[in-house]
């Protein structure tokens, strides 16, 4: 049972150990419990200790997939005690670490059986298939593993900031990782390596790497998946608020009308009974200043530049408009608030940080030509713009519940088969946004 001179005995600590690094790639992501240190370094003895009392019945490919399987487990449970996850959470990243600890190891194995270094097998009852060229190799191909999977996770949660899965695939994923990269590798491992053609080596080592790539690119799926319905969630609670805005700045807009309107027909009738008075004309010249201040030829396109005006106005940020509302027939009402209200939105945003002003100032241009709408909007800003994927990044600290407005936008361009492209020139920010209204739009 405790066979010290066994390899298998000793692969358990190193099994074990590699495991444990490839699963600390992900502490940055996971939610800590309170006492995270302690409860470490319970869950790393402990783990040990579980490992050491593991005996080692036999040496054949049901058993020894068990031993790890059982080892496996045993780090999940780790994982639960020190983070507070849910179980699809812990078995998403045990699932991968143990992908890259295999990974590493097939790697290792493949390239000691071809240069000649291969003794035998750590499965085995000897501790002959240890060498120094062979514990090199080994090292070698675990960094090498090691590194890239650590980018990839990098890269793959660069823009999120916690790890959200599909469960359910993460059911089926548990059951081929475990399955085909323990059993069918033990298998091919008893079947005798050293004594294969080098050809059927590489085809039995070729058919493990794709198993193993096959389940991490099924678990990048399921994050990229998870990510996509949020994303989609977020955008449709984004259009029902921005929906509402609308009909409430609607209402706003058609009741201060009525009001500019009751107001004009009040002076005129003063002005009839000979009330003349120069306070007077200033209020009627006001009231007609701001009761036609957008008549573009679209009511919404009205509502959302008058209210962009309110706001520029208390900025003390100059709005020039050339637009011609007509040109937006065909487009949804939904779709027009979207664009332009995120377009306005994020060059006021923009231009409050800038303090000359001269540059104080948003230029918005809309015209028609032929088939296509064009949609031209430049502003200045301060400092520098970041862009990622064609479009600025979110300066926000809280870049995961930002940024949305840019996805937003693009989706609408999409809906009318158009096309969106951002220029900077200097300190100053152009976008380009056409849009084909004979198209169908897509839901």
């Amino acid at each position: 049972m405790y066979d010290f001179s066994s390899a298998l005995f000793w692969y358990k600590f190193i099994f074990t150990t590699e495991l444990i690094a490839a699963e600390c790639a992900f502490l940055f992501l996971l939610k800590e419990r309170k006492g995270l240190v302690w409860r470490a370094l319970i869950s790393v003895i402990a783990m040990y200790a579980f490992t050491f009392a593991l005996p080692v019945l036999g040496y054949n490919a049901v058993y020894i997939s068990l031993l790890f399987s059982l080892i496996f487990g045993a780090s999940l449970i780790g994982l639960r005690f020190c983070f507070r996850e849910k179980w699809s959470v812990v078995l998403f990243c045990g699932i991968w670490a143990y992908t890259v600890q295999h990974f590493s190891y097939i790697l290792g194995n493949y390239v000691t059986s071809l240069a000649g270094l291969s003794e035998g097998s750590v499965y085995e009852d000897s501790m002959s298939a240890y060498s120094l060229g062979s514990v090199l190799i080994s090292v070698v191909s675990y960094v090498l593993v090691y590194f890239i999977s650590v980018l990839l996770i990098r890269l793959l949660f660069r823009k999120r900031y916690e790890i959200r899965i599909n469960g359910i695939v993460l059911v089926i994923l548990s059951i081929v990782s475990l399955t085909v990269e323990v059993v069918i590798n033990a298998v091919v491992v008893y079947i005798g390596t050293d004594t294969m053609p080098p050809e059927l080596l590489t085809v039995c080592y070729v058919y493990d790497v794709i198993a193993c790539m096959l389940t991490i690119g099924l678990l990048i799926f399921s994050v990229l998946n998870k990510s996509l319905e949020r994303d989609n969630a977020v955008i449709s609670l984004m259009l029902s608020n921005e929906r509402k805005n609308f009909e409430m700045r609607r209402d706003k807009i058609e009741k201060i009308n009525i009001m500019c309107h009751d107001l004009k027909h009040r002076i005129r009738e003063l002005g009839d009974g000979g009330y003349a008075d120069e306070k007077l004309r200033k209020l009627e010249s006001a009231i007609k200043s701001y009761d036609s201040v957008y008549h573009t030829g679209n009511e919404v396109l009205d509502i959302i530049l008058s209210d962009a005006g309110e706001r520029c106005a208390a900025e003390n940020i100059q709005l020039v408009v050339m637009a011609d509302g007509s040109a937006l027939g065909g487009i949804d009402t939904d779709h027009i608030y979207s664009l332009f209200d995120n377009a306005l939105s994020n060059a006021i945003e923009a231009v409050s940080e800038v303090t000359d002003p001269d540059k104080r100032y948003i230029g918005l241009q809309l015209v028609r030509r032929g088939g296509m709408i064009s949609l031209h909007v430049e502003n200045y800003f301060a400092g520098e713009i970041e862009f990622e994927d064609g479009v600025p990044r979110t300066t926000k600290d809280d870049g995961e519940w930002h940024g949305f407005g840019m996805r937003s936008m693009r989706r609408v361009v999409d809906a009318y088969s158009g096309g969106m492209n951002v220029d900077v020139k200097g300190d100053l920010f152009s976008l380009n946004v056409f849009l084909a209204p004979e198209g169908e739009a897509s839901s």
